[in-house]
């Protein structure tokens, strides 16, 4: 249910296994996200060493501000190609 998958969600902490990628990584924050808060978003971003770049959105930016996110995509895969071996 999608209640229990908000929980779920909320309680996930995935800097654990941040350490064992080993690829370069971008983070795109949504800075008004209530569901993954931003904080949290830059705490898995450190943990992974990752680019970050940010977007004034929620969690649902990819629909609600499609232009702006639809922008930060290639702009995120291109940095992160760029440091590729």
């Amino acid at each position: 249910d999608l209640a229990g998958a908000g929980r779920a969600l909320a309680h996930y902490d995935g800097r654990e296994i941040a350490p064992d990628v080993d690829v370069p990584c971008a983070v795109i924050v949504t800075t008004t996200d209530q569901m993954v808060r931003p904080e949290k978003q830059y705490e898995l971003a450190e943990a992974l060493d990752a680019d970050i770049f940010t977007l004034d959105g929620d969690h649902f930016a990819p629909f609600t501000k499609g232009p702006a996110f639809a922008k930060a995509i290639p702009t995120a895969v291109d940095r992160v190609t760029a440091e590729l071996p």
